[in-house]
């Protein structure tokens, strides 16, 4: 059973310029994303995620709570860093996609049970 669904758009020069100001990386990117090829289209990307995940879940979780990588497919993987007992057992589906000015995300939130 489907239980929330959430969609995020950025800009991506909007993304370009914060990532010029210190500290912002390190606030939305946990270590593991950090060592990514980190070209704005990328961190856009993460960032319309993370949104479409919190969104799909009603709120509750923080940037550093998931990582977002990619699986041997370059499918999107999420890596949680901390418990989800607190929603139950769910599956979280997750697609990315981004061109020149835009990256947006989609989540669903699937209950397992």
């Amino acid at each position: 059973m489907i239980r929330g669904i959430g969609v995020d758009i950025v800009s991506v020069d909007r993304i370009n310029a914060a990532m010029k100001r210190e500290g912002f990386l390190e606030r939305i990117l946990t270590p593991q994303e950090l060592s990514l090829d980190l070209v704005a289209m990328r961190v856009a990307s993460r960032w319309a995620c993370k949104e479409a995940i919190y969104k799909a879940l009603g709120g509750g979780i923080k940037w550093q709570d998931l990582s977002i990588v990619n699986d041997t497919n370059h499918a999107p993987l999420i890596i949680w860093h901390r418990d989800l007992a607190e929603f139950g057992e769910i599956k979280i589906h997750v697609s990315l996609s981004h061109e020149r000015e835009n990256a947006v995300a989609v989540a669903v939130v699937e209950s397992v049970k």
